[in-house]
Order: structure tokens, then sequence, then C-alpha cells
């Protein structure tokens, strides 16, 4: 039977809290936190606009739930986005299965003010995940979230960046419902533990609203 997408993971564990890091990523049949693949190695780093580079403003979009998104830069489509809540523990829930990126539910819809947050995995299960290919982005890819309410969020990158899972900066991933509207898309990648059932690094992707 195909996997069927779930409006709440309950697998797995992201921090989102202040001070949030990324606990770990484990490829086992209970989740721990997001998932990449092993053996690639991404040592901690990051793409950036260029300095002084005018970035538009937006104005925001009023709230509507996100229903797919598109990254043409590495041929990412998908129509399922699953709502994402928090756990008991105060860290956010993560999708279910390799095919359905997350919405942080909590926080701000794309194209809302504040920063949303949207979550998947590089492999689970040892099946190819979503976003399997989001370090390869770079500064100027464009980011189309479509929305509930017909319209689309369309969103610029502006830095690729990639922490030690322990040490992502307070703030990255804290879905904050003020400030512009940005987006956050996350995952982990770098060489797999066996011991641990853990991954290296995260992978923060941040990008801003275009007019």
């Amino acid at each position: 039977m195909a996997d069927m997408p779930r409006k709440r993971g309950d697998s797995g564990r992201l921090l989102v809290t202040a001070g949030a890091v990324i606990a770990g990523c484990v490829v086992t049949a209970v989740v721990a936190a997001l998932v990449f693949a092993p053996g690639r190695d991404q040592s901690p780093g990051s793409a950036t606009a260029e300095a002084g580079q005018a970035v538009p403003v937006a104005r925001a979009m009023t709230s509507s739930p996100p229903s797919g998104l598109r990254i043409p830069a590495i041929d990412l489509v998908t129509e399922d986005l699953v709502e994402l809540g928090r756990t008991p523990r105060g860290v956010m829930e993560v999708p279910a299965d390799a095919r359905h990126a997350g919405w942080y539910a909590t926080g701000p819809a794309p194209g809302e003010a504040g920063t949303a947050v949207i979550a998947g995995y590089v492999v689970h299960g040892y099946a190819k995940g979503v976003f399997a290919r989001l370090h390869e982005l770079r500064p100027g890819a464009e980011v189309v979230v479509h929305r509930q309410d017909g319209k689309q969020a369309r969103f610029a990158v502006d830095r690729v960046e990639t922490y030690p899972r322990d040490a992502v900066p307070e703030g990255e991933l804290t879905g904050s419902t003020t400030g512009g509207p940005e987006l956050r898309l996350v995952t982990c990648n770098g060489d797999y533990d066996p011991s641990s059932a853990t991954q290296q690094y995260a992978v923060v992707v941040s990008a801003h609203l275009l007019p």
C-alpha cells in the first residue's frame, strides 16, 4: 500500500524553540529528527547573495495554508505539503515519509508576515526524499509556494547555509511571526553515523518574498 499524506507527523522531531538546534537525523522506522542521505559529505559553509545587493521589499500576503511547492533549479515539484505541529516536548514534528515536505503550521504561512518553515527529508527508509537536492540551491533561485487561496508566493533564495547539526543559530527555525515575509527550507546532510543514527550537518535555505 502506498504511503498516504498525513496531517500531523509524529515520527520525529526537529527543535524549533529559542536556541533551536537539530538534534539528530536517523534512518530507522522511528525517526528522531530530519533524515538525510548517508555518504554525502558537505562541510559547514554557506552560499550567500553578494554583499550590498538590493533585496526587493514585498508586501505580506494574507494568511492561507500552502498546498504545493515548486523549485525549478532542482526539478522539485510536490503537490502535497503536510501540516507539522509541535510535540508535547516543544519541538516540531517532521513528515512521516520521504515524499512529503511539511509546513510548520504553528508559524506563519508562506507569504504571510514573518518566517515560514518547510522541512523535508533527503532520504528516509532508503527512499529518496523530496529535499534530496536542496543543498544544490544557490542565491537567486526561485522557490514557488502554491497556496490554498489559489495564489502563489514566489520567493528568491538569499543564502544556503550548512551548520553542524547541534549548532544551528538561534532564530533560524523558530517560525517567527515578526518581520517581512521570509521562508526557511530545512533538511540535513553529511556522513551518516550508524552508531548514533545521525548525520553531521543541518542545511537551511533562506529566502525572501518577491513583489
